[in-house]
């Protein structure tokens, strides 16, 4: 059999396609949180990340994966753009081949990437973008403010801005090119400062050192703290470095300074102490979290990437408010996407962006992510659940804000993953439960027993999940719609694991449960059943003033709602700590022991009974607004 060149040049295309997918398809995997950007990437910007950052690496690369990526991304979309500028544009061609001689550099155009180091590439496009330079070059930067000291030829800083830490690692002043190979330098492309200084899960400080008259090497250095400690790992492209992204150890830490290392790292550390490991860029972001004018001014003047880095710490940042979020959510990047879905404090507005981008894009786990959410619109979750796979219909089953129609389709469907999620509803009608326990298998449907805590169950359901057999009978049997005779007929029955559950259901008559608790045996099992809502006062304070409190009784005791006033304050005023701090959780407590143990001896009793404090309050707050409301709509 003869080929034809055509079929030939078909099976090599693709087999050399094959091992593209099978070589981006490992950076997936081994980079999750960058697999989108991956994902975009051509042939041949896969190729270079492989000879990289592959199984078995034929290339150096100084900076860590996190930050190569970011810098590959934007010049993978714009390198054709550049080789063309290079051949047609004299100027931005001067610029190259000053910046890059043509007799020492690697490659022949701009474009053609595959010998280039991140950095050159950085410099290319700070090159082919100089009109939109993220760095403010203005003589009104005073980094002054930054310096901590001088000890010998050193100069001793830490960089609060971009803009500062640029300044004082210095650039050349006309090509605008850096003296170091930082990232946190860079005053073109991905300048990543406040990626590091700013993240809000790490207390990260980076301290320059630099010598009079800087020119070797290691007359550039950048010292990291992190969580208050200097990191001092030697890690190439790490926290702590040289002018050429070289790691420091302490060892080579002390050859550079010599006898000028212990004065400088006691500085270092007394500033490090004085701000408690917390960068004030991170202030910074925090208050552009908070603030939606401050946030709009912290995205101006710097490029994608740079607002990129910022937007993904404000997002992590815990009380990033609703308007910032929702500003967060305008054509946001895809790494951003599944963060602001899955944040519990995203508004709808910016929930309806996001789950418009993520079903555009296929990005279901994001849309199920932001399906989860409390604040979603009845009307989204329709589009989600007629938008969304099968498989992720849990969310949307189990949404309380999902349309009453929507959630009577889905119980009388026969997909198991929104009959598993139809049990959290809240707002399933009497109708609905029914047609889930009517499923062919209802085993299948896990978390059943959450029916249960339904208050349109009725008994009838009640005795059909009893019989239907397993664990199930264990929530069933202590239902407090449990018909009588099935309760008195388990009462009836010698004790086991499963019988005595039935001493939990409140309906148990108080003569059964009083002879239970006052017999001779089974001690283990009537700790565990202080917790039945009908147990008399006079037992409660029995176990109280005689059982031994290692026994582990106390914590069954404490879940009972009916605690008489005065067992309480007995043990608000005698109780060991654990036991007065779950005293503040318990649904009976009065607000005067909470307002006492607002005051206890111990921080985590006050802790919280303070924090039940302040929902009660919203709670009442709540409660008063919906009064007014009723009363309007009236």
């Amino acid at each position: 059999m003869h080929l034809t060149e055509a079929q030939i040049r078909s099976i090599i295309s693709e087999l050399i396609l094959e091992g593209f997918k099978d070589d981006q398809r490992f950076l997936q995997e081994k980079y999750p949180l960058s697999a989108d950007k991956i994902g975009e990437l051509s042939p041949k910007h896969i190729s270079w990340l492989i000879a990289r950052f592959g199984e078995s690496p034929s290339k150096d690369e100084t900076h860590p994966f996190e930050d190569v990526i970011v810098t590959l991304a934007k010049f993978a979309k714009k390198d054709s753009g550049i080789g063309e500028k290079y051949k047609t544009n004299e100027q931005f061609r001067n610029a190259i081949d000053t910046t890059f001689p043509p007799e020492t550099r690697g490659w022949q155009t701009p474009n053609d990437i595959t010998t280039m180091s991140i950095d050159d590439m950085d410099l290319i496009l700070g090159l082919a973008e100089r009109k939109k330079s993220s760095v403010d070059f203005g003589e009104n930067i005073d980094i002054e403010v930054d310096r901590v000291g001088k000890v010998g030829p050193w100069n001793l800083w830490m960089p609060t801005s971009m803009e500062r830490s640029c300044k004082i690692a210095q650039y050349d002043p006309v090509t605008r090119v850096p003296k170091t190979t930082w990232c946190t330098a860079r005053t073109s492309g991905s300048n990543l400062f406040y990626h590091y200084v700013g993240k809000p899960d790490a207390d990260i400080i980076l301290f320059y050192v630099i010598k009079d008259n800087a020119v070797g090497v290691t007359d550039w250095l950048s010292i990291g703290y992190y969580n208050g400690k200097p990191d001092l790992k030697g890690t190439r492209g790490g926290l702590s470095v040289d002018r050429d992204n070289n790691g420091l150890t302490a060892e080579k830490l002390q050859n550079i300074l010599g006898s000028d290392y212990d004065t400088i790292m006691t500085i270092f550390a007394e500033k490090a102490k004085e701000m408690s490991g917390v960068h004030p860029a991170k202030e910074q972001v925090r208050a552009a979290a908070r603030d939606p004018e401050l946030f709009k001014k912290m995205m101006k003047g710097h490029s994608e990437e740079e607002n990129l880095a910022m937007k993904k710490m404000i997002i992590g940042v815990p009380d990033v408010t609703p308007e910032v979020i929702n500003l967060l959510a305008d054509n946001p990047d895809q790494e951003l996407v599944y963060s602001i879905a899955s944040n519990k404090r995203s508004p709808a507005e910016a929930l309806d962006k996001i789950i418009t981008i993520a079903l555009k894009k296929h990005n279901y786990h994001a849309a199920n992510a932001a399906a989860n959410s409390t604040n979603m619109r009845p009307e989204t979750l329709r589009i989600l659940a007629n938008a969304l796979p099968s498989n992720f219909m849990h969310v949307v089953a189990s949404n309380p804000n999902t349309p009453t129609d929507v959630l009577l389709d889905m119980s009388q469907s026969d997909n198991i993953y929104a009959l598993r999620g139809l049990p959290f509803n809240p707002n399933l009608t009497t109708e609905m439960i029914e047609n889930i326990l009517n499923y062919r298998d209802p085993s299948q449907i896990t978390h059943l027993e959450m029916l249960l805590n339904n208050p349109n169950i009725t008994s009838e359901q009640v005795v059909k999940m009893f019989n239907m057999g397993g664990s199930v009978v264990d929530y069933a049997i202590k239902h407090p719609k449990l018909p009588m005779d099935f309760l008195l007929d388990m009462l009836d029955k010698p004790l086991s694991w499963t019988t005595r559950r039935a001493y939990l259901n409140p309906n148990v008559p108080l003569e059964t449960l009083t002879r239970f608790m006052e017999g001779p045996d089974h001690d283990a099992w009537k700790a565990e059943m202080l917790q039945n809502p009908s147990m008399p006062a006079h037992i409660l304070h029995q176990w109280f003033d005689t059982g031994d409190k290692a026994s582990g009784f106390m914590h069954y005791l404490l879940r009972n709602p009916n605690l008489p006033e005065d067992l309480m304050m007995k043990i608000a005023k005698k109780g060991p700590a654990e036991a007065r701090a779950d005293l503040s959780g318990n649904p009976g407590v009065t607000d005067a022991i909470l307002q006492m143990l607002a005051k206890d001896r111990a921080a985590r009793v006050r802790d919280f009974a303070n924090i039940m404090i302040r929902r009660r309050q919203r709670e009442a707050v709540n409660e008063a607004l919906m009064r007014v409301i009723r009363r309007l709509v009236r």
